[in-house]
């Protein structure tokens, strides 16, 4: 959190954990977490990489390595294994992914539920 301005009641915890926060408040980077992450608020990233190219999103909690790693702003998205919506992008919203690769491929799509490899 070296880039950290205005952000508060924020964790990190690891080697670049929440790097660029500057505004976000209320988030919590374990790992290499949450890298790109400078004014998103209410996120939950444990592990290698785990939403690591989001700003712009809110209520996302990613637990595994890469967990949500390609979301930029969608919100409100739960993503727990290696890999657990790893590609879902911008604007998606209200996924839910448990296991490993689960729904990996998911780019832009929204409401869905996938449990399992």
């Amino acid at each position: 959190m070296e880039n950290n301005s205005t952000g508060n009641d924020n964790t990190a915890i690891g080697f670049f954990a929440a790097a660029d926060n500057q505004t976000g408040f209320s988030n919590v980077a374990i790992g290499t977490a949450l890298y790109l992450n400078s004014t998103s608020s209410n996120l939950v990233a444990v592990g290698d990489s785990a939403l690591f190219n989001t700003d712009a999103a809110t209520a996302v909690t990613a637990v595994g390595s890469k967990a949500l790693f390609s979301n930029t702003s969608g919100s409100y998205q739960t993503a727990v294994g290696v890999r657990a919506l790893y590609s879902n992008k911008n604007s998606d919203f209200s996924n839910v992914a448990v296991g490993y690769n689960s729904l990996q491929f998911n780019v832009s799509g929204s409401y869905n539920i996938g449990v399992g490899t």
